[in-house]
């Protein structure tokens, strides 16, 4: 980013728009703003003008042309995108499973801060055509679960998609967190958050089943299935009783089965 960050601010709502343009003025030296629009049409014109570097943008403006219309209509897009929204739980969905920038309205001034800090690091512009397709489709179809999934780790987060994740182990030796193992990669992402937690928020909706206290299954993934009462297959490591019996991944990995995670996978 250069040393002035040319800035355009679209918002429909008035008083949304002055208080942003306060906050920026109070909070971030190197942005200049360029312009303040109050429909997607102004806004589009506006960046035709201007060419900004960056361009704040209401996800939920009641206009002709929405945010997301706005941002198709410029292909060749060269500026960076922070997204500003309601707490609507439709777009908080779709924003925070993908890497881009967003603020909730009202907006918190420590907030805005780190997000221009992103910005000013970043050396490209990040929301992509491709990027741009995935949260419109999440955004406009709530009960669709998002192809992608935001893993929290120590570092950040890591984003693989649901479809490679295999298994989640809980790692309680590592203080209640999480192992993830993907089809894409041999080492797991130890993921800061429990497994219950990874279960009924993180995945919730994707094809995984709890089979146990400690494993979480992706059914797309299973190879087989060995009842309870038969001798547990190798290697069964240090799980060598399961009264629900056995599955066995595509990683080869073993893993016992509870009664109650039995009648969860065999539902």
């Amino acid at each position: 980013m250069p040393d002035t960050i040319k800035t355009i601010l679209i918002d429909d709502n008035k008083l949304h728009l002055s208080s942003l343009l306060i906050l920026l003025q109070r909070n971030c030296p190197k942005v200049e703003i360029c312009d303040t629009c109050r429909s997607a049409e102004e806004g589009l014109e506006s960046i035709k003008m201007h060419k900004p570097d960056l361009v704040f943008l209401d996800i939920q403006m009641e206009t002709p042309v929405a945010g997301f219309e706005l941002l198709e209509q410029l292909p060749e897009r060269a500026f960076d995108v922070i997204f500003t929204t309601q707490h609507d739980m439709h777009a908080m969905r779709a924003f925070e499973v993908y890497p881009i920038d967003f603020l909730v309205k009202p907006i918190d001034p420590k907030r805005l801060v780190k997000a221009m800090s992103i910005i000013e690091e970043r050396q490209l512009p990040l929301v992509s055509n491709a990027l741009l397709s995935e949260i419109k489709t999440v955004y406009q179809n709530p009960e669709v679960p998002s192809p992608q999934v935001s893993v929290p780790t120590m570092e950040g987060c890591s984003f693989v998609k649901a479809a490679d994740i295999i298994r989640c182990q809980a790692a309680t030796e590592k203080g209640n967190q999480t192992l993830f193992y993907l089809k894409t990669q041999k080492n797991p992402i130890l993921c800061s958050k429990t497994l219950k937690t990874v279960e009924q928020e993180l995945l919730k909706g994707h094809a995984f089943c709890r089979i146990h206290q400690s494993h979480l299954v992706n059914r797309l993934h299973l190879k087989n299935y060995i009842k309870d009462g038969g001798s547990p297959p190798e290697p069964a490591g240090k799980d060598k009783k399961a009264a629900g019996g056995w599955v066995i991944t595509i990683d080869q990995a073993v893993l016992p089965v509870s009664k109650a995670g039995k009648q969860r996978l065999l539902s």
